[in-house]
């Protein structure tokens, strides 16, 4: 995976039709930045034991990370606390091995990917739509972004749990 990118980057460098200016000036630092800090962030928090915690209280609460519904709506929570990207790389390693790997993906993918568009900062495509639409002159703010992505988020996350059903 690493050694395609790389080497697609490197065509794009040497490639005589597109200069390598042009190609490093479509680079969004920024979001390069933003993304190296929510891996740092998310690998410190990791290390301080705390989301075993949580995900041990859980579990001693009586919550089912095999149950792919519940999955799916922890999922859909804790992705709008720290992202999408986050949440699957906080609760991956807690999935159960010999559980329904389908329905339980599917929650973990479904959960995080449709509750993400709630809120402004539940996804990068949140946070960099916004951003880009603000460099081209158009401001959207929290009760914009909210107007249309809580309606949205709704339908689609009953249609995933419709999804998720039929795969149990």
């Amino acid at each position: 995976r690493e050694m395609v990118a790389l080497s697609a980057a490197a065509v794009m460098l040497v490639n005589r039709r597109v200069s390598s200016k042009e190609v490093i000036g479509t680079v969004d630092g920024n979001l390069l930045l933003l993304l190296a800090g929510l891996f740092v962030v998310n690998a410190a928090l990791a290390q301080t034991g705390m989301p075993q915690k949580v995900v041990h209280d859980l579990q001693g609460a009586g919550v089912d990370f095999a149950n792919p519904s519940i999955l799916f709506l922890v999922a859909s929570a804790l992705s709008n606390i720290v992202g999408n990207n986050p949440a699957v790389m906080l609760l991956a390693p807690f999935l159960p091995h010999a559980a329904n790997t389908d329905a339980l993906g599917a929650a973990l993918a479904l959960g995080t990917g449709f509750s993400s568009n709630l809120i402004i900062f539940g996804s990068l495509a949140g946070i960099i739509v916004v951003e880009q639409a603000k460099d081209r002159g158009v401001k959207i703010g929290m009760g914009e972004f909210c107007r249309a992505g809580v309606p949205v988020t709704l339908l689609c996350m009953v249609l995933a749990l419709a999804w998720i059903a039929l795969l149990t």
